[in-house]
């Protein structure tokens, strides 16, 4: 089963490789509109760029930490190997490729074969290459797609497929966990109708980082200005919050209205449950949107993890 949505995602930098100038600059100014790219003519220079990198990602566990396994500490706390402190292009951590296959030196396709990090994904523009060499390097998992350059809309077509390549490359991060265990804690990342509403979240607040909170069943997201809670639940967990406000001896008033499916809770509190000395005398009902996928999902987007203080929150962004 393929997962539809990743735990997180933040800025990474594109690599583009192509000894004509004129068309490499061109492709840098389709694609900066988009992504943080950085060029390069001399695939030799390139093939070391990169696999320094990767090296630096192996060797400097302070600065590029490692991926936990589990699911609790994975989705609790974004696991970067961005040196982003450093504040350069140079040094920004690398999930996407695209290479020209006509070059000197080095062809491609060995350019592919020869980089180190397997996470990285890799994009070949073919104008020479046979059919029978790309479908061979597509097959042996050296490249990840390849497109034809005298394919109209070029840029394009670029574009989109490297936004494509950009999702796999965070798609990888869940290899680390049992599908069964991702079934039972966060079956959300396998529904392709949950994933297309979060797609149109992230597009309509122009969110360009997120990662979910396994313990509150949110999804952090920021913007350049604002950052937001993507609150996501199911009916199991509606159900709990229902029970512990019950058990919590807390209004009625809210059980009702969750009860309807209509709304969502925002509890202030460590496990985004409900808890007298954290909740005092907000009002956390926040109209939820639901979105009917391989189960029900009921979503509202809180901004800056605020609630109305005076009243219900009627007015949710999405």
């Amino acid at each position: 089963m393929k997962p539809e949505m990743s735990p997180y995602f933040y800025p990474t930098n594109i690599i583009l490789i192509d000894d004509n100038e004129a068309f490499l600059t061109t492709l840098a100014l389709s694609l900066s509109q988009s992504f943080t790219c950085q060029s390069f003519i001399n695939p030799t220079d390139a093939l070391l760029h990169v696999n320094n990198i990767h090296h630096l990602q192996q060797t400097a566990p302070s600065l590029f930490p490692k991926r936990k396994p589990s699911l609790q500490a994975t989705f609790g706390e974004v696991p970067r190997k961005t040196l982003g402190t450093l504040g350069t292009v140079e040094h920004m951590e690398l999930s996407v490729i695209v290479v020209d296959y006509d070059m000197p030196e080095v062809n491609g396709i060995e350019f592919c074969a020869q980089v180190n990090d397997p996470s990285i994904r890799k994009i070949l523009l073919t104008g020479c290459a046979s059919s029978n060499v790309v479908f061979n390097a597509f097959n042996d998992n050296i490249i990840d797609y390849y497109i034809d350059k005298q394919t109209d809309g070029l840029l394009g077509k670029v574009q989109s497929v490297v936004a494509k390549m950009q999702k796999e490359y965070f798609f990888e991060q869940l290899k680390t966990l049992t599908m069964d265990y991702i079934k039972q804690e966060a079956p959300c990342f396998l529904d392709s109708a949950l994933a297309d509403f979060f797609d149109d979240i992230c597009m309509e607040l122009d969110v360009n980082e997120y990662h979910f909170s396994s313990e509150k069943s949110h999804f952090i997201l920021h913007s350049n200005e604002k950052t937001y809670s993507m609150i996501t639940l199911d009916d199991a967990k509606m159900e709990e919050h229902i029970q512990i406000i019950k058990d919590e001896d807390g209004p009625n008033e809210w059980v009702e209205k969750l009860k309807t499916k209509m709304y969502v809770a925002y509890f202030d509190s460590e496990d985004g449950f409900y808890t007298p000395e954290t909740q005092k005398n907000e009002h956390p009902l926040v109209k939820a949107t639901i979105i009917n996928g391989k189960q029900n999902y009921y979503c509202a987007v809180v901004e800056n993890f605020t609630v109305d203080p005076t009243g219900e929150n009627d007015k949710k962004l999405h």
